[in-house]
């Protein structure tokens, strides 16, 4: 508004009169400012009455006039927002005196409720996470919220107390990490404001805000600060792109800290060679919405594109390892997103569609899922219990057996048996078939006689021996990754037969159990073999 009068002055010295009717606004407001009661608040925003703004001839001839008029109407509607807001103190008493006895049943309710749950909890020997936070602060710091005897016992055994990402800690760690300190004179704090990201999980950079605040370069006082702006990542270009983003858009109303000029980035990476690198910022627009192209996949294809473009240049790209300049490669490349929910498939299936080779560290693949696991585990069901057809069939069609679909087809008209397995054992013809069949239920029952007496782990590493199954798996595309999954798969077995009396039998419903629930084995996350 200020912005908009002093503009409307210099165009024209005839608008003179608006600068009389503004001072008179500004007035208003600041009476309002300067009220020490809710009372004088209400008092002033319910009487406050706007001057009628004078008319000139030239009013609407020009833009300025216009975007001082639309300035003025709304400064005088973020006033009458407020305005209605406003109830007055005897209402206010009012309603809160029916709302006292809702409160306070509502309070006793979840007293009662905390109380019952926590004691059900000691009965049943588990705690949470919040538990185990306020118990160590009941532990750890009296009433008077100072060291307990046990904090100083413990605050013996430490020189020094080392906290990183400072900027994510909460109230409660704050209060825990003092009391076994040495008065907070021990403690050595690192953190950057600028990457604050917890607050919705209930951090408190207001803490590491204000020790920013409060503590000195010198040492003198509560603490000394010191400012570790020096970058040894990335080159200059980045670290001038992003001092040119934060000094325009972080203040303490936006980000809780003013950029000056000690948060800003300096390039401490010497080693780069010396070039005049660009930053590139690209705009796109959202696709109507009658296109069938979303606009992730839009993003996906601009970023196909950019790849493309670096990798057919050949870009020059400096090796700190080799400490020269080489051809840039594909796993030289990384695609940062805000959120990989719903983002990551899309980007993976365009990139792969473009023909990029990619690697997604979010695409958790349930471990059961994967081909190499799956038949593991369907010759373990069988070996626990051969009457299931479909495990059956996929072991029988697999490269370990090598039967075709006519040979199924085959070995199940010759018998009338319900289940597949009893087909197998019935079928009385001379032929290839019967060769095939014999193999396997030589090789089914002498697992199913070691599957009583070994362990899942010994009776997957028989499984593994007969049909060198690491070495195929690893002939594979995607090999690697394969292998990875088949060793981690053992490992799980090895867990489980440490920690369940289950057997066989138990593993298996153990996983049928988990899988496509939130407690679904993961694959582990290895580097594809075409890395490069």
């Amino acid at each position: 508004y200020k912005i908009a009068v002093t503009n409307i002055l210099n165009y024209s010295p005839d608008f003179e009169k608006y600068q009389d009717t503004a001072n008179e606004d500004l007035e208003t407001i600041l009476l309002v400012s300067n009220c020490n009661t809710y009372q004088d608040m209400y008092n002033a925003l319910n009487n406050i009455s706007w001057t009628t703004l004078p008319t000139l001839k030239e009013l609407g001839k020009t833009e300025i006039a216009e975007n001082f008029k639309k300035a003025r109407d709304g400064f005088k509607k973020s006033v009458g927002a407020v305005k209605g807001f406003s109830t007055s103190p005897e209402d206010l008493k009012a309603f809160f005196a029916l709302q006292k006895p809702v409160i306070e049943a509502l309070v006793n309710i979840v007293s009662e409720f905390s109380e019952k749950y926590f004691k059900a909890k000691l009965e049943r020997n588990v705690l949470e996470f919040n538990d185990l936070s306020h118990l160590a602060i009941k532990l750890l710091v009296d009433e008077n919220q100072n060291p307990t005897p046990l904090a100083k016992e413990i605050s013996d055994n430490y020189d020094e107390i080392i906290i990183d990402e400072y900027q994510d800690t909460n109230d409660i760690q704050e209060i825990l990490l003092n009391a076994v300190s040495k008065e907070s004179s021990n403690i050595f704090m690192v953190g950057d404001m600028k990457q604050s990201i917890y607050k919705f999980r209930n951090t408190a950079p207001e803490l590491f805000a204000g020790k920013v605040e409060t503590f000195s370069d010198d040492g003198q006082g509560l603490g000394k600060r010191i400012y570790l702006s020096e970058n040894f990542r990335s080159r200059k270009n980045i670290l001038d792109f992003t001092n040119l983003i934060f000094e325009q858009t972080m203040s303490k109303e936006t980000g809780e800290v003013d950029y000056r000029e000690k948060e800003k980035l300096n390039n401490g990476a010497t080693y780069y060679p010396k070039g005049d690198l660009s930053t590139d910022v690209i705009i796109m627009e959202k696709p109507a919405s009658n296109t069938e192209v979303t606009f992730v996949e839009l993003e996906a294809y601009q970023a196909a594109t950019e790849i493309s473009r670096l990798m057919e240049s050949k870009t020059e790209i400096y090796d700190k390892k080799l400490k020269t300049t080489r051809p840039i490669k594909y796993s030289d490349i990384a695609i940062l997103l805000r959120t990989s929910k719903n983002v990551t498939e899309a980007f993976s299936d365009t990139l792969t569609k473009c023909g990029i080779p990619v690697y997604n560290d979010n695409n958790n693949v349930v471990l059961a899922d994967t081909i190499e696991v799956q038949l593991i585990l369907n010759f373990l069901k069988i070996i626990d219990n051969p009457y299931q057809d479909i495990p059956l069939v996929s072991v029988l069609k697999s490269f370990l057996f090598d039967f075709d679909e006519n040979m199924l087809i085959k070995i199940k008209k010759h018998s009338n048996a319900a289940s597949f397995y009893d087909a197998l054992e019935n079928y009385d013809q001379n032929d290839e078939e019967k060769n095939k069949i014999i193999d396997f239920l030589n090789i089914l029952s002498s697992l199913t006689q070691d599957s009583y007496t070994s362990g899942i782990t010994k009776l997957i590493d028989k499984i593994d021996t007969i049909f060198n199954y690491s070495e195929y798996i690893l002939t594979m595309p995607g090999g690697t990754q394969r292998y990875s999954n088949f060793k981690f798969f053992k490992s799980v077995a090895k867990t489980y037969e440490t920690t369940e009396t289950g057997g066989l039998f138990g593993f298996i419903k153990h996983l049928d159990n988990i899988n496509g629930t939130s407690a679904s084995v993961a694959a582990p996350k290895v580097l594809p073999d075409s890395a490069d």
